[in-house]
């Protein structure tokens, strides 16, 4: 053993240099004979404690790469100009479709359809009063396969029925069923009339082929925005009188830039063909026409007027950028849209007039309501789906002028597969075989009926008006 100092060789065990006095470092003991197994053991736990200490800074180096790449996703896809606009024109397509779908949620062509149901009036308006307490209960139906179709008209005053009468039209005939007035069925003289051919009025519009219009002129108007015309900024909107912070885009519109955007439309319209043949089917005009006219325009005359006409903002919320409203406004008039979740504000102001409108949407209803100066009302439709073929509804309309107030309501059933003008017309009666005495008992039974009601009155009333304000100078009312 030497001094790490002067080098001099010292005494084993000795503690300090006895040449220069430095301080013998004490050697540890190396303890050879320690079990293999046991090195092993220590040198794994050595190399997972540094592994671990490893992971953290990896970690976090992760998750600050996730959140830039996030927040870069979200700015430039999500938050983009270019996908707002786009969202919000293809949700406007997907509302148009869905309401499309529910007008015609029934196929008459394949199936028949069934609807009953009722309509009554209440009102404190003079002209209206007596109205109250009269019901209309009404039937229609129509199964065009089989070519059959039905209508039915009852009125009650007071729960007393005064009218029931039934209309009847099958294998190419119309009946007539007046029920407490007559025993049997009254065949009406057809006189040369084929009933047949209401079935064959047929609209050669189908709702698919609408869709693909309607859908291919979205597209084509997508594709052809210039998302630099939108000016993006931050905005504040009043929604329901709450401040809310949107982002909002805003397009200056002017006769140039409509005229270019409708001509870049035009000529991606005229390079679809199923559209040329779907327009051309449903104006039943030559697909050359509509091509033509589609051309005309596109070569036409441009405009370089860049005045300003109008304005459109649209307006976005939250980090989803769900659609908060929209301006649109001209040099006369403008609307207002504000959304608030299944609720929607509409407001329509003109230089004289404003008018507003709430529309509450649900999954099974929609309430309207609507409000002017000295005018307000409300539109209440509410829907229950029995099974897959029958239905039931309620529809309420009320409306106030200055306190004169009207109310309308309505229930009615639907049913589809119902068996349409089932009846047995072997003994029905033809009109022209009617007696003179069969034909004074209905009309003497239903003057009885009607003699003291309120229906007759108005009925009196009504064809009085009529004949005093006739003008037999001219022969016109």
């Amino acid at each position: 053993m030497f001094c790490e100092n002067c080098g001099k060789e010292l005494k084993e065990n000795s503690k300090f240099c006895t040449s220069c006095g430095t301080k013998v470092k004490e050697e540890k003991e190396v303890n050879l004979k320690k079990p293999a197994d046991e090195i092993i053991k220590e040198t794994k736990q050595i190399m997972e404690s540094k592994k671990k200490n490893s992971t953290l800074p990896l970690i976090l180096i992760i998750l600050v790469l996730l959140g830039i790449g996030g927040y870069l996703g979200y700015k430039y896809f999500f938050a983009s100009k270019d996908n707002i606009v786009k969202g919000l024109i293809n949700g406007m397509y997907d509302t148009f479709e869905e309401v499309l779908d529910k007008a015609n949620e029934y196929d008459f062509k394949k199936e028949s359809v069934l609807v009953k149901g009722d309509l009554s009036i209440d009102s404190n308006i003079t002209e209206l009063k007596d109205l109250n307490g009269i019901k209309l209960n009404y039937t229609t139906g129509i199964d065009y396969k089989k070519k059959k179709m039905e209508f039915g008209l009852g009125i009650e005053e007071d729960k007393k029925e005064l009218i029931d009468a039934m209309m009847y039209v099958l294998d190419d005939e119309a009946y007539v069923l007046l029920k407490d007035y007559y025993k049997s069925l009254i065949k009406i003289d057809s006189d040369g009339t084929e009933f047949d051919k209401i079935f064959e009025t047929e609209s050669k519009i189908e709702v698919d082929d609408i869709k693909y219009i309607v859908k291919t002129y979205k597209d084509a108007l997508i594709e052809s925005l210039d998302m630099k015309d939108f000016k993006e900024s931050n905005d504040k909107i009043e929604i329901d009188d709450k401040e809310v912070d949107v982002k909002k885009l805003e397009y200056d519109v002017t006769l140039e830039k409509i005229d270019k955007l409708s001509k870049k439309v035009a000529k991606k319209l005229k390079e679809d063909k199923k559209f040329i043949s779907k327009i051309s089917d449903m104006f039943e005009v030559d697909e050359d026409d509509v091509k033509e006219s589609l051309e005309s325009y596109i070569d036409s005359e441009e405009y370089d007027d860049d005045t300003e006409v109008g304005k459109i903002n649209i307006y976005v919320k939250g980090l989803n950028n769900e659609f908060a409203g929209m301006d649109i406004t001209s040099e006369e008039n403008k609307i207002e849209v504000r959304k608030d979740g299944n609720v929607t504000y509409v407001e329509i102001k003109s230089d004289d007039s404003k008018v507003k409108f709430v529309i509450t949407s649900e999954e099974d209803s929609c309430v309207i309501e609507f409000k002017t100066d000295g005018f307000k009302g409300k539109i209440n439709l509410k829907e229950e789906k029995i099974d897959n073929k029958n239905k039931k509804g309620k529809l309420e309309i009320s409306i106030d002028v200055n306190g004169e107030k009207l109310t309308i309501k309505s229930n009615y059933k639907v049913k589809v597969g119902a068996k349409i003008a089932d009846i047995d017309t072997d003994d029905a009666k033809a009109m022209s075989k009617l007696t003179e005495a069969e034909m004074t008992e209905i009309s003497e039974k239903l003057m009885e009926n009607l003699e003291d009601s309120k229906l007759y009155s108005i009925i009196v009333n009504l064809v009085g008006s009529m004949y005093n304000n006739y003008n037999y100078d001219y022969g016109t009312y």
